[in-house]
Order: structure tokens, then C-alpha cells, then sequence
């Protein structure tokens, strides 16, 4: 089902400005469930400093890991979003293309080569 409403979204949105619109699909965040995560082996090192190594008693879940990873499409979204929604429009930021022009009523003047309303 969420693939079928990205599809839709591309198909609909397909297009804003130069900028092809990705649908983000959220995924899931899980947060780290353990028993003594405040446990830690120490190893000595050769020039005399110390390793902290965790040494959880049981980990029942991991969680997601914190990182560019994950947090990087994020940011590159909400970075485009907020220069589309704020930024200083200099032209026709919306583009989108129909292959006929059946239940679309808007103004403007249809141009057949490009599939698109021209206002």
C-alpha cells in the first residue's frame, strides 16, 4: 500500500521546479532497550589509558543507530520543503504533465507538446 501512494504522489507531483520530488517513506525508529548499559569492561592499553568496552547483562533490542545515515534524507527534505515553502520564488516553481486534459478544469492554455497548462 505505501508504494502505491508513492507512485501516486510521483505521478501527481511529480515535478517541483528543477527539483525531482522523492517520496519519503518514514521509517521505523526504535529506541534501545537494555539491562545494564551502565556495565563496562575495562582494557588497559599499552600506553598506559584505559578502553571502556560495554558490557550490556542483555539487549533486548538494539535500536536504530543515530546517523548520517538515517539523518541525512531527512535533513535534505525538510532543507527542500523550507526553500520551496520560504524561499523567493522566481518563476514557475509547479510543473506537472497530463496526458490529456479529461475532469481538468483550470485557466491557462494548453500546450500539446509538453503536456502541460501554460498560465
Amino acid at each position: 500500500m505505501e508504494n502505491r501512494i508513492a507512485e501516486l504522489m510521483n505521478e501527481v507531483f511529480g515535478r517541483i521546479g528543477d527539483v525531482v520530488v522523492k517520496t519519503y517513506i518514514p521509517r521505523e525508529i526504535k529506541d534501545r532497550v537494555a539491562i545494564g548499559d551502565d556495565k563496562y569492561i575495562i582494557e588497559q592499553l599499552e600506553d598506559g589509558r584505559v578502553r571502556l568496552i560495554p558490557s550490556p547483562d542483555l539487549v533486548t533490542e538494539p535500536g536504530t543507530d543515530i546517523n548520517r545515515a538515517l539523518l541525512q534524507p531527512m535533513e535534505d527534505q525538510i532543507a527542500m520543503l523550507m526553500n520551496r515553502v520560504f524561499g523567493k520564488l522566481t518563476g514557475n516553481p509547479f510543473v506537472m504533465t497530463f496526458t490529456s486534459l479529461s475532469e481538468v478544469n483550470v485557466n491557462g492554455i494548453w500546450n500539446e507538446s509538453t503536456g502541460r497548462i501554460e498560465c
